[in-house]
């Protein structure tokens, strides 16, 4: 029932309902999933509610350490699933949740993340070959007997950065880490997740964690500039997909700071008051009582939900 309002009358019908949602993908932020959730519950404490889709594309090629929505690097996904976990495990009236999706999946139309023909929306590679960061994660939350640690973005080997985080996943209670050798420190685990905050020396930086009887190793090297190999070609924050002139030949748009644009989040349309009125002229409706109504009328979270339903995936 995505593109039914949380107020539809249809949402009274069945026993059970769910959405598929992608706030923090397609549309909207990955922290307005919690109070997308909250507000319907508020409405109808007694309609079992449920995610049955929620997402976000990786592609194991691209990397980066400050993650954005719709650059399809590992941080993000890692990013935007330990985000969506935190919600449900706080929320016990959410009768299921279905993460979209355990592997990348052909997809014949689709050209996204530098990848052609392909969802790339996976926790593991569509050759069931490699299971991405996020896997680990869920794996962290879901299996309690098989005890482990996982060092996250091992596939982002050289960084420019002289000061990184390095994330680790893991079902334990805490993490020891050592650099080279050395001792970094030992840090409890939150929310399945130890960060270690660690200086890096030039050249190799082999990285060891440890629990108990479970280590996980890693080697990331200092490079002296950043490594373009890591950049999504056509990531949503670098260029525009689709857009062509006539020859056929895509055109990078000129698009200046400080003005509303094609990639600027819906979220962020319905916080300025120049996007609100873009959205009353283009998207007025009825209410189903009969009586028109004006998106003015509504809160940003509301007309967050109202506009969603306009976006094509």
């Amino acid at each position: 029932v995505t593109m039914t309002s949380m107020d539809s009358e249809l949402c009274k019908i069945p026993d059970i309902i769910s959405y598929n949602h992608y706030f923090g993908w397609y549309a909207g932020k990955v922290s307005q999933n919690g109070p997308w959730l909250d507000k319907f519950h508020k409405k109808h404490p007694n309609i079992c509610i449920g995610l049955s889709e929620y997402g976000c594309e990786c592609v194991l090629d691209w990397h980066t350490e400050t993650p954005k929505q719709g650059d399809y690097s590992e941080e993000y996904q890692c990013y935007y699933h330990e985000e969506m976990l935190k919600t449900f495990a706080v929320r016990p009236f959410i009768w299921s949740t279905h993460v979209w999706n355990m592997f990348d999946f052909a997809a014949d139309a689709r050209d996204e993340g530098g990848v052609k023909g392909m969802n790339n929306k996976g926790l593991v590679t569509y050759d069931r070959k490699n299971k991405k960061d996020s896997f680990y994660l869920y794996k962290a939350y879901w299996n309690k007997d098989e005890k482990f640690v996982w060092i996250a973005s091992k596939r982002f080997k050289e960084r420019e950065l002289d000061v990184i985080k390095v994330g680790v996943y893991t079902n334990l209670d805490e993490v020891t880490l050592t650099q080279n050798g050395e001792v970094v420190g030992t840090v409890e685990v939150k929310d399945h997740k130890a960060t270690f905050e660690v200086k890096l020396v030039d050249g190799e930086n082999k990285f060891v964690a440890t629990s108990g009887e479970c280590k996980d190793e890693a080697v990331f090297v200092k490079v002296e500039s950043n490594n373009n190999k890591y950049v999504c070609p056509n990531a949503a924050s670098d260029s525009v997909t689709n857009w062509f002139d006539e020859s056929g030949k895509e055109v990078k748009l000129n698009l200046p700071e400080g003005y509303l644009n094609v990639n600027v989040p819906i979220c962020d349309y319905v916080e300025s008051p120049l996007g609100r009125q873009i959205a009353v002229t283009a998207l007025g409706f009825a209410k189903s009582s009969g009586k028109v109504a004006l998106l003015a009328d509504y809160e940003p979270l509301e007309l967050l939900e109202i506009m969603s339903m306009s976006v094509t995936r």
